[in-house]
């Protein structure tokens, strides 16, 4: 049996994963909830967001702090904090939002994933610097509404640490910011931030805020993700900045709201760092571009990034493969929303980032559609070990290979189709020879 779960308990044990130890005020926190079945038949547990109750989360102090202890300090903008000794879960799931899923003699499988804290979709409000403990805390119950509980876990402690201004730059807050003109509906649009300068290679949050300075209600398109707010974003040169999200032809439908007069809707509040390549010193500025008939064009918001020491080597890979991507391709790297991600489906959780390399105009069959062609590989921090996960044959073709261990971490390379091969012959040597040097 793998690490860190419980005792085998009629067959199963359980294994609470926290994705970090430590957190920054403000950080997503996630937890992950893991069975193991030691039974020699086949088990169905129950999963969904009705037995989400059963997580406990409490203060390691027991009390809350306040702004006499040091500890209090503000959330990021816009974001609900959260209060009390122990927090408490808003807009809980009915008992019946439950789903059972199998698992086979002698496998694990994640059972749930908890978005404990991090924005208006958590289970939790913004969590207060402390420290906590989180258990799966099943003892009293065996079942649910007639079907298997997972067994109690062991306890994950974590810690989120109060924010330092130390850490931002010591420096005025951003100047308010006027909104771009109105279009002709009367709609217009801002970005936003707190501040005006920031160290490479830490967070540029931004929001992005929508107006009607007309006399009637409008209508406009409320984004499912703030991936789907297009951004663009120019150096003190006037040239685009790379981004580290794929182009994609997005095909979620966004559901449409009214925005009554003289009011102010949020349309997304996001991390610029995770959008684009914001390491190097310099003055950037961002707008949102104008997509008729819903969304005008921004005001243009101006920040500089300031010099310092970038310690992740995840971060710092980025950088060097921009440099050597090759002309016909382009490099996405988009943030992990964890701390912890599998490099593949064989693998334990270890931190890592995801990298590909994206053709910019050769295209491969699918089966039901057609898409770039793209070579991707995982880079992590600490080497994977094999779990003995319950997959599935879909899953076979997604395994990754073991390439080895560079001065910027372990690599792991998902399959290559034959084009691939044949447009990059030395994209395995050459991804291991420029994260060596």
């Amino acid at each position: 049996m793998p690490l860190d779960f419980s005792a085998i308990e009629h067959g199963l044990a359980s294994r609470l994963v926290a994705d970090r130890r430590v957190y920054k005020d403000g950080q997503p926190v996630w937890l992950y909830l893991d069975v193991f079945n030691d039974d020699a038949a086949p088990v169905s547990l129950v999963t969904g967001r009705g037995v989400w109750g059963l997580l406990q989360v409490t203060r390691e102090d027991g009390e809350a702090p306040n702004a006499s202890d040091g500890l209090q300090s503000t959330p990021p903008s816009g974001v609900e904090r959260g209060t009390g000794s122990d927090p408490v879960p808003r807009n809980p799931a009915p008992a019946d939002h439950v789903v059972t899923k199998a698992i086979s003699p002698g496998k694990q499988a994640n059972l749930i994933f908890f978005y404990l804290s991090g924005d208006d979709h958590a289970m939790f409000p913004v969590l207060e610097p402390g420290r906590y403990h989180a258990i799966w805390n099943s003892d009293n119950e065996s079942v649910f509404h007639g079907k298997r509980l997972a067994p109690r876990s062991k306890p994950v402690v974590f810690e989120v640490l109060p924010r330092q201004d130390a850490e931002d730059v010591q420096g005025p807050i951003a100047a308010e910011v006027s909104f771009g003109p109105p279009s002709e509906q009367g709609l217009q649009s801002r970005v936003r931030s707190e501040r005006a300068k920031y160290l490479a290679g830490q967070s540029v949050p931004i929001q992005v805020e929508l107006q009607n300075t007309g006399s009637r209600a409008i209508g406009y398109l409320s984004l499912l993700a703030p991936e789907d707010l297009a951004l663009e974003v120019l150096d003190a040169s006037g040239q685009p900045v790379p981004p580290l999200l794929p182009a994609e032809e997005r095909t979620a439908i966004p559901s449409t709201k009214n925005l009554e007069p003289a009011h102010t809707a949020l349309l997304a509040r996001l991390d610029l760092s995770e959008r684009f390549f914001l390491q190097s010193p310099g003055q950037y500025s961002v707008t949102v571009p104008a997509r008729p008939p819903s969304t005008p064009a921004s005001n243009s918001f101006t920040f500089e990034i300031l010099p310092a020491a970038i310690d992740d080597s995840l971060q710092r890979a980025i950088g060097i493969l921009l440099k050597k991507c090759p002309k016909e391709w382009a490099l996405a790297a988009p943030a992990p929303e964890s701390g912890l991600q599998q490099p593949g489906p064989q693998w334990g959780r270890v931190p890592c980032r995801l990298f590909q390399f994206v053709h910019k105009s050769l295209v491969v069959d699918m089966g039901t559609r057609s898409d770039p062609l793209r070579l991707t590989f995982y880079l992590a921090t600490e080497k994977a070990v094999e779990e003995p996960w319950d997959l599935k044959d879909y899953h076979k073709p997604m395994f990754t290979e073991y390439l080895g261990e560079t001065p910027m971490g372990h690599v792991y390379l998902s399959p290559v189709k034959t084009a691939g091969i044949n447009e990059w012959p030395s994209f395995r040597s050459d991804i291991l020879k420029w994260l060596g040097e």
